[in-house]
């Protein structure tokens, strides 16, 4: 099932400015001050990790069955 993450860029800084799903071979550019929103379908149960190019900024998405 899809689901919609919305994210809200608030730093300036060039490293915030994208987004990597390294599992998911996926990349979306993040504008300032604005909501961007992202679709994902995962395809099984398990973390999503995500991150900046850098790896400054990061997290993991919970996918459950």
């Amino acid at each position: 099932e899809p689901v919609t993450l919305r994210f809200f860029r608030k730093d300036s800084s060039p490293c915030a400015a994208m987004v990597i799903f390294d599992e998911l071979d996926l990349s979306e550019e993040l504008p300032i001050n604005k909501t961007k929103d992202i679709v994902l379908t995962p395809d099984k149960p398990g973390k999503v990790h995500f991150a900046c190019q850098m790896k400054m900024y990061r997290g993991d998405l919970t996918i459950v069955s």
